[in-house]
């Protein structure tokens, strides 16, 4: 697989698995506040209007822009190459985290304003949705699909 192409499959993780993951985490963190609870189909629409979520454009756009970029460069390294992948893994996860909550701190910081403070749900949500999108991003770029 060419590296344009991981790149492409990069973005669409990130447009993709990653807000699905992130609304399913604030489902099951808290089902009945979301609507999880009563349909499945929640999930999906909630994860295009997270997406659409104004707040969320400074930091998403630019990690769109720049994680395929970087993952790129990242790939090319001997020590990419090199690590074994449960090491990988784990690096990639908690990196991932990190980079997924930064993504989330605006809406957690407009979050924590309300009395009913979400603003540890969107983090965990964001942390949880950048460990598992560039967990896979990283299997994409070692082993392609």
């Amino acid at each position: 697989m060419s590296p344009s192409n991981k790149s492409v499959f990069s973005i669409l993780t990130m447009l993709a698995v990653a807000p699905l993951v992130a609304v399913t985490t604030l489902v099951c963190l808290h089902p009945g506040r979301w609507g999880g609870a009563q349909s499945f189909l929640a999930i999906p629409v909630m994860a295009v209007f997270a997406v659409l979520t104004t707040p969320v454009w400074a930091t998403y756009i630019p990690t769109l822009i720049v994680v395929p970029i970087a993952m790129r460069r990242i790939a090319g390294s001997q020590c990419f190459a090199a690590v074994r992948l449960p090491w990988l893994l784990l690096l990639s996860l908690g990196v991932g985290a990190v980079v997924g909550a930064c993504v989330l701190g605006p809406v957690a910081f407009l979050a924590s304003r309300d009395t009913d403070s979400l603003a540890a749900d969107f983090l965990t949500a964001g942390a949880v949705a950048g460990a598992v999108s560039l967990a896979i991003m990283c299997l994409i770029h070692r082993h392609g699909l």
